[in-house]
C-alpha cells in the first residue's frame, strides 16, 4: 500500500505537468468545464428563477391569534339602493396586527381585538362600504360607553357580484373582561354578541 501511495505522489504531479504542455488538451479540459457550467445555469430554469430563489422570502408573516371565538353570523344591510350580506366570521386577539403592509404592536397591558369579517355584494353595481359603520363595542359590561373599531380598511370597495374580506380591530386592555359587539345600523336596532374568549 505503501509503494502504491508512494507512486501515487510520483507519477500524478507528472501526468498533469506533461498534460499542461498540451495545448490542446488544456484547450479540450476548459471547453468541456465550459459546457458542464452553461448546462447547469440553464437546465430546466430559468435565470430570473434562479436569482429569486436565492433571495430571501421578504413576505411579512401573518401573526399567529392569542385565542380566537367563532361568530358566523351575517347581517344584510341596505347602502343606498343596494343591499350587502354583512358576516362577522371571527374575533381573535393578537399582539400583532398587519396594518397597510407592515406589522403594527401592541403597547404593554394591551392587544388587540380584531374581527374578521366577509362582505358579499350581490348587485351588478360596485359598493362602497364603511365596515365600521355597523359594530361597537362594550367591554366590563359597561353598556353605555360603545367603542367604535377604530382600525379599518373603510372605505371597502366590494366590486359586483363578489365576496370580499377584511377586518377590523381595536386596541383593549388585557384586563377587559364580558366584551360584546353591538351589530347593526346606525340608527336601526342592534344585535349583541358576546365574546368570552377561553
Amino acid at each position: 500500500m505503501r509503494s502504491f501511495v508512494a507512486f501515487a505522489v510520483k507519477i500524478i504531479p507528472k501526468i498533469f505537468k506533461d498534460t499542461l504542455k498540451n495545448k490542446k488538451i488544456v484547450l479540450l479540459i476548459v471547453a468541456v468545464i465550459a459546457v458542464i457550467l452553461i448546462f447547469n445555469l440553464f437546465r430546466n430554469k430559468n435565470p430570473e428563477t434562479q436569482i429569486f430563489k436565492r433571495l430571501d422570502d421578504q413576505r411579512i408573516q401573518a401573526p399567529e391569534a392569542k385565542a380566537r371565538q367563532d361568530i358566523n353570523q351575517s347581517f344584510i344591510f341596505s347602502i343606498g339602493n343596494s343591499k350587502i350580506l354583512y358576516t362577522i366570521e371571527n374575533a381573535e386577539l393578537q399582539d400583532q396586527i398587519i396594518i397597510k403592509g407592515q406589522i403594527a404592536k401592541s403597547v404593554k397591558s394591551k392587544t388587540f381585538l380584531v374581527l374578521n369579517l366577509k362582505i358579499r355584494n350581490d348587485s351588478k353595481e360596485v359598493i362602497e362600504v364603511n365596515t365600521r359603520d355597523y359594530v361597537r363595542l362594550t367591554t366590563n359590561d359597561n353598556k353605555n360607553d360603545k367603542i367604535a373599531l377604530e382600525i379599518h380598511n373603510d372605505p371597502v370597495l366590494v366590486q359586483p357580484i363578489s365576496t370580499k374580506s377584511t377586518r377590523l380591530g381595536i386596541p383593549i386592555k388585557d384586563t377587559d373582561k364580558n366584551l360584546s359587539l353591538y351589530v347593526g345600523e346606525i340608527a336601526g336596532k342592534k344585535k349583541i354578541i358576546s365574546i368570552n374568549f377561553k
